[in-house]
C-alpha cells in the first residue's frame, strides 16, 4: 500500500502579510471514507476573525467589526511507494505511456 503525505502552503504568509492581528486561526480538513474503503481528504481552509473597518454613509464614521475570513491552502500530496490506482487507471496509464 502507498502511503500519502499532505503538505500544507501558505497558512503562515497569510497569517504573517494578511491578518497579522487576527488571532490563531482555525483550521478544518474534510475527511470522508468512501464505499471502498479509502479515505479522501477534501480542500483545506483556515478561518481567521479580522478586525475591518466599517463606514456608515449615514453619520460618515468608521467603526471596526470583527469578521470570519476563510482562506484555502495549498494542498500538494507527495506519495511513500507506489501511487495508488484502480486496475482500469493502470491499463490506462500503460496504454498513454506505450504511445508515448
Amino acid at each position: 500500500r502507498a502511503t500519502e503525505e499532505h503538505l500544507m502552503k501558505g497558512l503562515y504568509k497569510v497569517y504573517q502579510y494578511k491578518y497579522p492581528d487576527s488571532p490563531a486561526p482555525n483550521i478544518t480538513l474534510p475527511i470522508q471514507l468512501d464505499a471502498n474503503g479509502v479515505v479522501v481528504f477534501g480542500k483545506a481552509q483556515a478561518t481567521f476573525q479580522a478586525i475591518e473597518r466599517v463606514e456608515d454613509a449615514r453619520t460618515q464614521m468608521t467603526s471596526q467589526k470583527m469578521v470570519s475570513k476563510k482562506v484555502s491552502l495549498d494542498d500538494t500530496v507527495v506519495y511513500k511507494g507506489a501511487a495508488p490506482m484502480t486496475r482500469l487507471q493502470r491499463l490506462d496509464a500503460r496504454k498513454q505511456f506505450k504511445e508515448l
